[in-house]
């Protein structure tokens, strides 16, 4: 995505200081009153419960002289009105039962901290709350009926399931989603990475005040109600990442949506609607060009059909599109906004050429459009792209010509050019002929060429070359079962890439080398021969390269492999075609290996049979 996974802390912590109207939780700015000694007791009780002694500098409520000194405690109108103890190392078990002795309480912040156990329930019976955050914590357990709260205002339960690095679950709330529209003062609501389950309730539209409603990352599902668009103060919308489904409603009332929020206290929070990563079916939401305001949008990931607007300039505020991994079809959009970073068509079946008018975008710095129909001479649109970062169009139909140009501006502007493979030449196909037949093969690259391409063929079921076949066409004459087997085709060019693209000077900064990034060769298409009926291999499905990721590590000299299906044998070749080695992994990911300088394919069968090639660079 555009930016890493959104983190609304900023955007709550500020709301609840301006909520009570204060900039601060210190003592200085409390009202200095008396409190009843119930609840008194009951704050030392959670100081001495939740590992009071070992919290932040400052917050020793022990030698305080009076509640009124207690940092993060708000007193108004003799009652405690405020417990804010967001981040300030709280740990154990939260003595659910003492909130009870808070009947003003409006405020409770105990984010960030280390609090274990269950949530409690009584917190869904302090009816006089205003804003709860409860996100970053080790909660497990059953998520407390919270749909009483009917005053809440801000409501934070991001991160109620917690992983580690490997992505094993370490704590975890179990639950639904709270029932919004029984809290019609409610202006934000994140609930972001918790894994709640449940749908969008039907009447959401009772939230008239609500700003933001960021929900990624849970197992919700249904649709979004149509009610929605009467929310018309929501900014953020993000339900990215669950399971829900439908068609995407109307949102055209919703003109604030996508506009930066404006936190208080010089902190901001760009508008967004993402609702990427789902199972939306239906057209692209035409509403979405009624938002004027909107500055980031993904639909990304979805089962969304038909074409895609002609004209995106409406959307001048818009930094980042994403529609990639959809059904869509048709042309590209011919007119893109001026200000527009990020754009994303990718895995769709988009088809023409790339048009001429997109060098008015003059802010696009990253451009996807792989694995898609797309041919055509491409327009030297780019050129006029000052801040361009990035260009993948691997997996369309373009000719080597052009990428030929567009390697040569993008070296000098050193722009990552991600160009190979080309969808044309990765189909399977398949022949059947009786024994004794004579098979072509025609690997041709149609179009022009660069002048210096380089044909080898290859056994893809055995991994062994074919002797002399270094033309573009293989012909077999008089065939057996013996000659059953998958054939691939490589088509390799020096003059293809850069000595040094720029993925591998990012290397050096510690970030990982894409194989795609390399782009030694391009390849032609896999064939399939049966003689007689008979095939030396299994029924397969085509070859499957989203899944791979190959590279080298030059330093340690090793092959590092990256792939769902682990890998049965491999084979390298360089780009003269000579095979530098042959290895079965035997379900190893890292293999010991000793490669010159250079540029070279790899060649894999896998474990479901499936086949994939890969080019590497060793630098």
């Amino acid at each position: 995505m555009y930016a890493k996974q959104s983190q609304l802390y900023t955007i709550i912590l500020a709301s609840l200081l301006l909520l009570f109207g204060w900039g601060s939780t210190s003592s200085s700015l409390q009202a200095q009153s008396v409190i009843p000694a119930s609840e008194q007791k009951a704050l030392l009780e959670i100081y001495d419960q939740c590992g009071g002694t070992g919290w932040a500098e400052g917050y020793n409520w022990r030698a305080a002289s009076g509640p009124d000194k207690y940092e993060g405690v708000i007193i108004k109108g003799g009652h405690v009105q405020g417990i804010a103890l967001d981040g300030v190392g709280l740990t154990g078990q939260l003595p659910g039962s003492l909130f009870t002795a808070f009947p003003e309480l409006r405020l409770l912040g105990l984010s960030n901290n280390k609090l274990s156990g269950s949530i409690p329930e009584a917190l869904g019976s302090l009816t006089k709350l205003e804003a709860l955050t409860l996100t970053s914590n080790l909660w497990t357990g059953q998520l407390p009926n919270l749909d009483k709260l009917v005053n809440l205002k801000v409501l934070h339960l991001a991160n109620l399931c917690n992983k580690d690095a490997k992505g094993n679950v370490i704590s975890e709330v179990t639950g639904t989603l709270p029932d919004i529209s029984k809290m019609p003062q409610l202006e934000y609501i994140d609930a972001s990475y918790s894994n709640l389950s449940g749908q969008l309730p039907e009447q959401i539209g009772i939230c008239k005040k609500l700003q933001v409603l960021e929900l990624t990352a849970n197992q919700l599902t249904g649709s979004i109600p149509a009610s929605i668009n009467e929310c018309t103060n929501l900014q953020i919308l993000s339900v990215q990442n669950n399971k829900m489904s439908g068609e995407i409603p109307d949102f055209s009332a919703l003109q604030l949506l996508g506009k930066t929020l404006d936190l208080g206290l010089g902190a901001t929070e760009p508008g967004r609607l993402y609702l990427n990563n789902n199972e939306f079916t239906g057209p692209f939401p035409a509403s979405v060009l009624d938002l004027y305001n909107l500055v980031r949008f993904s639909c990304a990931n979805n089962k969304l059909t038909g074409s895609l607007p002609a004209d995106l300039r409406v959307l001048d505020a818009c930094e980042a599109f994403f529609a990639d991994h959809n059904q869509f079809t048709g042309a590209l959009p011919k007119y893109l906004p001026a200000k527009l970073w990020y754009l994303d068509l990718g895995h769709n079946q988009l088809s023409g050429s790339i048009p001429a008018e997109w060098r008015d975008a003059t802010g696009l710095g990253k451009i996807t459009l792989s694995h898609n129909d797309l041919s055509g001479s491409v327009s030297a649109f780019y050129k006029k792209l000052e801040n361009l970062d990035m260009i993948d169009v691997r997996n369309c139909r373009f000719s080597f010509a052009d990428f030929k140009a567009w390697g040569a501006f993008i070296k000098n502007k050193n722009c990552m050019f991600r160009f190979g493979m080309q969808r044309r030449y990765s189909k399977l196909q398949q022949e059947s002929v009786s024994s004794g037949s004579d098979v072509t093969f025609d690997a041709t690259y149609p179009g022009s060429l660069i002048g210096d391409e380089h044909y080898r063929w290859y056994n893809m079921t055995t991994l062994q070359p074919i002797p002399d076949a270094n033309e573009a066409k293989l012909t077999l004459r008089g065939v057996t079962k013996k000659d059953a087997y998958r054939y691939v085709c490589l088509i390799t060019s020096e003059k293809m890439g850069s000595s040094q693209p720029r993925s591998a000077l990012r290397a050096a900064g510690g970030e990982e080398v894409e194989s795609d990034d390399l782009q030694p060769t391009l390849r032609s298409g896999f064939w399939e021969l049966t003689v007689d009926g008979y095939f030396n291999g299994t029924d397969t499905p085509a070859p499957i390269a989203d899944d791979l990721r190959v590279y080298y590590d030059s330093e340690a000299q090793q092959l590092h492999l990256e792939s769902e299906v682990s890998v049965t044998s491999l084979m390298i070749v360089d780009l003269s075609g000579a095979v530098v080695a042959r290895i079965e992994p035997s379900g190893a990911t890292s293999l010991a290996l000793s490669l010159a300088t250079g540029k070279y394919v790899v060649l894999l069968n896998r474990a479901d049979g499936s086949y994939a090639t890969a080019p590497i660079l060793v630098h």
